[in-house]
Order: structure tokens, then C-alpha cells, then sequence
């Protein structure tokens, strides 16, 4: 599977399990950080959901449809949000397109390992 060769502790099927139950089955305060990248309501409250207080959820998707956001929950978790501008449209239709050419095995993109910076 390809998430292990990449450096995977855990893969999840979601639509067999809840990711956030599962989650909190191996770390019962939650993650120090999550990134919703999906760009929907239910991963967004999800991302929420699995962090601990004092953590961070980082919205990086583009979400196409606005939603329903309960601040107050926010507050209640004692997770902190923040959002990332990181690319633009057209760097990730860039992106896209050199995913989608075959010749480049997407391992060899993976060069770096990057460490969060602590809050």
C-alpha cells in the first residue's frame, strides 16, 4: 500500500470506520494537529473533533460550497484554527497535471520531510 511506503503509520478506510473514533483509540487526547484537506463540512468538523485542546487544525482545502460552522464548538474544543493560502489555482492545476503524467512515480516527489513549527 502505498501510504506505508511513504512513511504511514496507519491507513483508514472511512467509509468502514469513523476516523475520529479511530483516532482517538490510539491517542485518546487527540492529535497535536490536523489538516483538513478535503473541503468538506464533515472533514472539517472531523479535524476539529480529533484534536486536542491546545491543538491545531489547518484548513488547506479549497472548499466549493460554503457550510454550516458552530464557533462555539470551536471555543468549547480548545482547538486553534488556522488556514493556509498556499497555492494558487493555477499552481494546483500545475500540481494536478504533474500527479497525472505516469512517467513521475509520486515517491520520488516525496524528498523532504518538513517539521511543524511549534505554536
Amino acid at each position: 500500500m502505498v501510504a506505508y511506503e511513504v512513511g504511514a503509520t496507519y491507513t483508514l478506510n472511512t467509509k468502514e470506520n469513523d476516523p475520529v473514533s479511530f483516532i482517538k483509540e490510539k491517542y485518546p487526547d487527540g492529535v497535536d494537529a490536523s489538516f483538513e484537506v478535503a473541503g468538506v463540512k464533515t472533514t472539517f468538523d472531523q479535524a476539529i473533533a480529533a484534536t486536542k485542546p491546545k491543538g491545531t487544525v489547518v484548513v488547506i482545502a479549497i472548499h466549493a460550497r460554503n457550510f454550516e460552522f458552530n464557533p462555539i464548538a470551536l471555543m468549547l474544543s480548545g482547538v486553534r484554527l488556522v488556514a493556509s493560502n498556499g497555492y494558487s489555482l493555477e499552481t494546483f492545476k500545475e500540481s494536478v497535471n504533474t500527479l497525472l503524467n505516469r512517467d513521475i512515480l509520486l515517491i520520488q516527489l516525496l524528498q523532504k520531510e518538513l517539521y511543524l513549527m511549534k505554536y
